[in-house]
């Protein structure tokens, strides 16, 4: 098949978690199919011939384009205010990459076009005569900040996004002939959303289990790592959780024991957090495996977000035992005492961590089932092939159905 490949994010490296399902994705298309990317990039993003010829890799072509991001106060976001769309993305709408997408199509002949995640809905809508795969839809963060107690008025208007956006997704997901969902939990939201919504395929996150085999390090002593950037609100939060409740009472436990916390945390306000002795913020990693590998524990003390866990896969894949509250785990086939802890309350969840820390036998059970794990059931050659299989059917679908989509 010839793919048309939408992106919001550039995906080399793949150095968050959208940047490694998408470069995965077309790494796994590309085996079988021609790939078209047309992503956005960041001005952090790095476009250069290096990460050009790894792209080509997998992609006949690649057109990058600057990414708008969103602001609130904008023109063209009050505007937003008075469409059906939801105002996130009238703000961050390209008019540039609109017009790239009609001229591929008009050149290039396509079979299929992939709209990756919500911010490339308005674009998949726009190319209704096409076969059209909706590709990680994830609404867990727009849902749980509706259903906050309204207390302060960023919970209200919470509340009426969440509204806006599921008429829009009424109206918007009949147009697709597939959409794909990363857990079993994210398929529940978007029957929530859009409750006529069929053709909602579960592809979880995964890894490559094979970059991993050679992150061989040793553990340092006490040693706690939470990979995350606080770029990121729900890595922020879970830090701050974490920080509060849990780390003072496992200091008490272990008074030599350290943390770091790694990914950006450029213009985040720190302040706010409890920062205590043996706390390390060390910024953003190019390559963090040698940094989980060299950690007796992965903590994930995430209380909201979507999707589900990279950090957690990647600790799983290099053998570094994890902790996790529910939320942190959401999503996850995943088994307490066999692959993974899971506490939230913040005393069990210090005494997890303890128990982890001191006891070399209960560190290779989990090591051994989490890596068991990876490799059954989160290893993109057990997960690529699947999504592959989804791609062909949407195309074979609308030819039967002759125009048919997801309602």
């Amino acid at each position: 098949m010839r793919i048309l490949f939408l992106s919001r994010w550039y995906p080399f490296p793949p150095d968050n978690g959208s940047k490694i399902r998408i470069f995965n994705l077309l790494s796994q298309l590309g085996r079988q199919h021609e790939v078209s990317l047309l992503t956005f990039a960041e001005p952090s993003d790095r476009v250069d011939a290096d990460s050009s010829a790894v792209l080509a890799q997998h992609c006949r072509r690649v057109q990058v384009f600057p990414y708008r991001q969103y602001q609130a106060t904008s023109t063209r976001a009050l505007t937003g205010l008075l469409s059906p769309q939801p105002r996130y993305l009238v703000g961050t709408f390209s008019r540039q990459f609109d017009a790239a997408i009609d001229e591929q199509l008009a050149t290039q002949s396509t079979d299929l076009i992939i709209a990756s995640q919500l911010g490339m809905v308005p674009y998949g809508i726009r190319r209704t005569a096409w076969p059209l795969l909706l590709e990680e839809l994830e609404l867990s963060t727009f849902l749980d900040a509706s259903r906050r107690p309204i207390q302060k008025l960023s919970a209200l208007r919470a509340r009426l996004t969440w509204a806006k956006l599921r008429g829009y997704l009424r109206r918007s997901l009949p147009s697709f002939d597939a959409c794909t969902v990363v857990s079993a939990q994210e398929k529940l939201n978007v029957a929530a959303a859009a409750p006529g919504a069929s053709a909602v395929r579960i592809v979880p996150n995964a890894v490559a289990a094979h970059a991993y085999d050679s992150d061989v390090e040793s553990p340092q002593p006490a040693s706690l790592i939470f990979p995350g950037a606080l770029t990121y609100d729900a890595n922020l939060l879970g830090a701050r959780w974490f920080l509060a409740s849990v780390f003072p009472k496992l200091r008490e436990q272990i008074p030599a024991v350290h943390l770091r916390i790694t990914g950006s945390h450029a213009g985040v306000d720190l302040t706010p957090l409890q920062i205590h002795p043996g706390c390390e913020f060390t910024g953003y990693v190019p390559d963090i495996r040698p940094v989980i590998a060299q950690s007796l524990v992965t903590v994930v003390p995430l209380q909201t977000g979507g999707g589900t866990r990279l950090k957690i896969l990647e600790s799983m894949a290099l053998g570094t035992p994890v902790v996790s509250t529910s939320k942190g785990a959401e999503g996850l086939s995943v088994t307490h005492g066999d692959n993974i802890l899971i506490a939230d309350d913040p005393a069990e969840f210090a005494d997890h961590v303890a128990a982890i820390v001191g006891d070399q036998k209960l560190r290779a059970r989990l090591a051994s089932g989490g890596r068991a794990l990876v490799k059954s059931q989160y290893d993109w050659d057990v997960v690529g092939p699947r999504f592959c299989k989804i791609a062909e059917q949407a195309v074979a679908s609308r030819t039967s159905r002759k125009g048919g989509g997801l309602g």
